[in-house]
């Protein structure tokens, strides 16, 4: 096959491999209809009967004979509904006999493929067949649950008179509900999704004889604590049907587990990548390849495989150690007299520029992630994006600003300025901004040889975010599912002479958040480490020693970048003089 012009190469999905690939996965027997098993000879209901129990007790053959597509283009007469390969499968693992369901199905499957439209097929027949059946739909933004209800269920029902003539009463407000004749219900909730406010406290009242999970990998942490007495209430024992499209890292996520622990979790499941689907053409698989953004995206989005945090720098366990219940921008810590740092990470890859807040918390010795905010890439983002600095360093009134010089020369001078034309304010740019560059050259002080040896800014500054979590002395936002996805991708990509290359994409919100966190090393830590007085790794499990990555980063080294300014008392927002750093300071 001729290959067509790709913006990148990966080794295992080129072509032909992925037409290898599809030749392989369509001879999977679930895509099949489920065909009626022949008459029981002491049947004495005859063939008709016999054929519309069967009918009656499979989701695909019911949804084939009483649904109309809802997204039929017909303006006269309806379009009876033809189901997709997944969505056969998927009735298929759920029902996978005519009498007995399954109770717990997870389905991970590409983007676009039909996975919800089958679990709204599901949804239907389990609660017009079985009279009195409470159905419960979980999804992690308002957006996908109105998309549930209005685009799928409700017209599913609007073009079928006889779902309609069942229908006692449907609402949006306060929350998506549809109630049958027969006793039935079809509740809907969101949760809130990472990075969001968790909403799951209005769930703890609900039960249900049939859930369904949408985007399973990107409901909030905190929301478990509600979804689990729900799927596990021994009495009911709902069955409960997930399906998810893979974010950027789950391994330790729920629907890793349930996908990847059968035995543990008796849950079956369903792997659907796009070169599974029967109903895409070879060339429009590649082109769908070819205008990914990265390999990373075809793999996640389309090929619904995880990515590896085996190479990562960060270890998982350390990132969920991390995460704590409380909420960024929180009033107890804006004036609670601890030192805060800022770190800026500037508009670049059009993904926008982030500011992050940390605070060093001297009694719990816990450097803390206390407010982000990300400006979105615009024609002017840069000039919002200082006004943002402006605004959140008037907030917090930091010790110290560090920002990315290397994108950001035009935004420095533009703080600079901004102070000049308010001094009322009182914030001081010209002593408490930083200017870094990622890939310039500082000198580390290496234990226990005693001497300076040079390294790059980045590897230091990935070097003190690593050591704070290993010692489980940082802490950010358990609704922030953003930047554990960020903190748990985050990898070496290759070795140079310079030393390590890093994430270079998908890496601002990271990269803001270590600038701040090597703020706070530098005011604190750096001089006791110096002086022999402070030992930050006691041990590394060889499980962290993953492709050499501390043995690249050096774990052990701290930097002589600004080695006089720690002689030099430090100002507090450029009004409170805290004294010489060294007053402050505490092991780790």
């Amino acid at each position: 096959m001729k290959t067509i012009g790709l913006k990148w190469i990966p080794k295992t999905y080129t072509d032909e491999y992925l037409v290898k690939l599809s030749e392989e996965h369509q001879s999977f027997p679930y895509t099949e209809i489920p065909q009626i098993p022949p008459m029981h000879p002491e049947w004495d209901g005859g063939q008709d009967s016999w054929d519309l129990v069967h009918i009656k007790a499979h989701p695909i053959l019911w949804g084939m004979a009483h649904l109309n597509s809802p997204f039929s283009t017909r303006k006269k007469d309806d379009e009876p509904w033809v189901p997709r390969g997944l969505q056969i499968e998927m009735g298929n693992v759920v029902y996978p006999t005519f009498y007995e369901p399954n109770k717990r199905v997870a389905i991970l499957a590409a983007r676009r493929r039909g996975k919800t439209v089958g679990a709204a097929v599901i949804v239907l027949h389990r609660v017009m067949e079985t009279p009195g059946t409470r159905a419960l739909i979980i999804t992690p933004a308002p957006r996908q649950l109105k998309n549930f209800f209005e685009d799928y269920i409700w017209k599913f029902i609007d073009t079928s008179p006889e779902l309609k003539g069942q229908v006692e009463r449907r609402t949006a407000s306060p929350n998506y509900k549809v109630t049958f004749k027969n006793g039935s219900s079809i509740n809907g909730f969101s949760t809130g999704a990472h990075g969001q406010s968790d909403r799951s406290n209005t769930l703890r009242s609900e039960g249900a004889d049939i859930v369904y999970i949408d985007e399973m990998d990107y409901i909030i942490h905190t929301a478990w604590k509600a979804i689990d007495p729900i799927i596990d209430d021994p009495d009911v024992k709902p069955i409960v049907l997930a399906t998810t499209t893979p974010a950027e890292m789950s391994e330790g996520a729920r629907f890793y587990q349930w996908f990847h622990n059968e035995e543990l979790y008796k849950c079956a499941h369903v792997w659907w990548p796009l070169t599974r689907d029967p109903d895409i053409k070879y060339e429009d698989m590649i082109q769908i390849r070819n205008n990914a953004d990265d390999e990373s995206q075809f793999k996640r989005e389309y090929m619904a495989i995880w990515e590896s945090t085996k190479d990562s720098v960060y270890s998982q366990g350390d990132i969920t150690r991390a995460m704590s219940n409380y909420n960024y921008g929180s009033p107890e810590y804006v004036h609670n007299g601890n030192v805060k740092i800022i770190g800026v990470d500037w508009d670049k890859f059009s993904s926008g520029s982030t500011i992050a807040v940390v605070e060093y918390d001297a009694k719990k010795k816990i450097t803390r992630l206390i407010d982000r905010e990300d400006v979105p890439q615009g024609e002017y983002s840069l000039d919002l994006a200082v006004k943002t600095v402006a605004s959140m360093a008037r907030k917090y009134r930091p010790a110290a600003i560090y920002v990315d010089r290397g994108f950001g020369d035009s935004q420095i001078e533009q703080l600079m300025l901004y102070d000049k034309k308010h001094p009322e304010h009182g914030l001081n740019f010209e002593r408490v901004l930083k200017p870094v560059h990622f890939n310039e050259s500082v000198e580390i002080f290496e234990q226990p040889s005693g001497q300076y040896i040079k390294k790059h800014f980045k590897q230091v500054m990935v070097n003190r975010l690593s050591i704070l979590l290993q010692r489980g002395r940082f802490r950010f936002p358990s609704s922030d599912g953003e930047l554990r996805n960020q903190l748990n991708t985050y990898k070496i990509v290759s070795f140079t002479a310079r030393g390590p290359q890093f994430t270079k994409h998908n890496d601002h919100m990271h990269d803001a958040t270590g600038l701040a966190v090597y703020g706070v090393w530098e005011l604190f830590y750096e001089q006791d480490y110096r002086a022999g007085t402070l030992t930050m790794v006691d041990y590394i499990p060889p499980e962290r020693n993953m492709l050499g990555v501390n043995a690249a980063l050096n774990v052990g080294m701290v930097s002589r970048r600004r080695h006089s300014q720690h002689k030099e008392q430090i100002p507090v927002g450029g009004g409170r003089d805290m004294g010489p750093a060294s007053r402050s300071r505490s092991q780790i």
